[in-house]
C-alpha cells in the first residue's frame, strides 16, 4: 500500500520534490527495511543532489544495518 501511495505522490509533485520519497523512507524505516531504503535514498540524491537531510539518513540507514540487534 505504501508503494502504491507513493507513486501517487510522485504522479502529483514536481520533479525536484523529495516528498514522496521522504514518506516512503519514514514507512520502510518502520519496518527495518534499510536495503530498500538505501535504494529510495539514491533515488532521492537523483533529484535533490547534495542535500544534507539525505547524506544523514544515508549514515543512519549504514549504522542501522550494522546494528547487531537489528539482525
Amino acid at each position: 500500500m505504501a508503494k502504491k501511495n507513493y507513486q501517487s505522490m510522485r504522479s502529483q509533485t514536481e520533479a525536484d520534490d523529495i516528498t514522496p520519497e521522504m514518506y516512503l523512507l519514514g514507512v520502510l524505516a518502520d519496518y527495518d527495511k534499510f536495503e530498500e531504503m538505501e535504494q529510495v535514498i539514491k533515488e532521492a540524491q537523483k533529484i535533490q543532489p547534495g542535500n544534507p537531510v539525505l547524506k544523514k539518513l544515508e549514515e543512519w540507514v549504514r549504522t542501522q544495518k550494522t546494528d547487531p540487534r537489528k539482525k
